[in-house]
């Protein structure tokens, strides 16, 4: 449904030129959920916005590649085609739905917009009505109520349903999802990414969520992407790479995460060294090499390529030449 190929984005910026996602290929199949992960700055949330030549310019560009939907190239669209396409072929739930939500409109009028624009067959009360009926089916209580709410009336966890009332009111093919559950608490996490479990098998759409968790990329995603510095380090099913790990960086996220066991509570979580590099940073070599436990001279000097490991597996390191 989705092939990305070769894409680069780089920022403008008075300091020099920031490549912010460098030579980055993936595929989404029809009704797959694929992950992506990473660090804060790695790249993901640019990548996302790129999909739907959302990168704005200045400072931002995309300097290079293609985005192919449906043997359509993305980057080729002209205005009229973009609006045809965002909302209703794809859509996107953006991280933070508070800045995302019009705080002048009530969330009846805001989920209307998409109706207004890419179902212009129904009429006033039509709409009302399928407004209604998606704020139910997101689990909204009293949406007959709730429709003409302001965003600052609802919790958290409501205004995030409401985003995806919105991202799903044209029945999309896929449906991005930047960070959907960052901002909410732990109970309410569990209940959106069930929720977009539901909603992905009832209207059969793909699924691309980024996240820094790999513990929802687990719950979620049928197939996982790691990107570390702008770059994409690993890409296996999830199943495989919970089970057979490959590469360095994806290790240390694993690591990483806390543990329920014996041990809970008496030992300190593991971490990776150092941080994520500056974009700006010309480091030779691999990018994650400074921080890497299995650094070789080879890491130091010549950047791998991402190989094919077996038909699911993909891995960016020299340990594996």
């Amino acid at each position: 449904m989705l092939q990305v190929k070769n894409l680069s984005v780089n920022f403008f910026i008075d300091e020099g030129v920031l490549p912010a996602v460098e030579d980055v290929s993936f595929q989404i199949k029809e009704k797959e959920s694929v992950g992506l992960v990473g660090e804060s700055g790695c790249g993901k949330s640019v990548t996302a916005l790129s999909l739907l030549k959302l990168i704005q310019s200045p400072p931002g560009k995309i300097v290079s590649g293609e985005i192919w939907f449906k043997e359509k190239n993305i980057l080729e669209f002209n205005p009229k085609e973009l609006t045809a396409f965002r909302g209703n072929k794809a859509a996107m739930i953006f991280q933070e739905p508070m800045t995302s939500l019009n705080p002048l409109f009530t969330i009846g009028n805001q989920i209307e917009e998409s109706f207004r624009l890419h179902r212009k067959e129904l009429n006033k009360e039509e709409r009302k009505k399928e407004i209604i009926e998606l704020l139910r089916l997101v689990g909204i209580p009293s949406p007959e109520l709730r429709v003409n709410e302001y965003p600052h009336r609802l919790s958290g966890g409501m205004r995030q349903r409401v985003m995806i009332a919105m991202a799903l009111a044209c029945r999309p093919d896929i449906l991005i999802a930047d960070e959907p559950t960052t901002a909410l608490d732990v109970t309410i996490q569990a209940q959106i990414l069930e929720l977009l479990r539901e909603l992905k098998q009832k209207f059969n759409m793909s699924l691309f969520l980024i996240t820094h968790d790999l513990g929802v990329v687990y719950d979620v995603c049928e197939r996982v992407i790691v990107m570390y510095a702008g770059r994409i380090v690993e890409e296996q099913l999830t199943e495989g790479l919970f089970s057979n790990t490959l590469h360095p960086y994806t290790v240390g996220l694993l690591k990483s995460l806390p543990k329920l066991g014996k041990q809970y509570g008496k030992t300190r979580l593991e971490t990776i060294p150092g941080n994520v590099p500056n974009p700006l940073e010309n480091i030779p070599g691999c990018k994650f090499h400074p921080r890497c436990s299995k650094v070789m001279d080879i890491c130091r000097k010549d950047e791998p390529q991402l190989k094919n490991i077996s038909g699911n597996s993909s891995v960016r390191c020299w340990l594996y030449p």
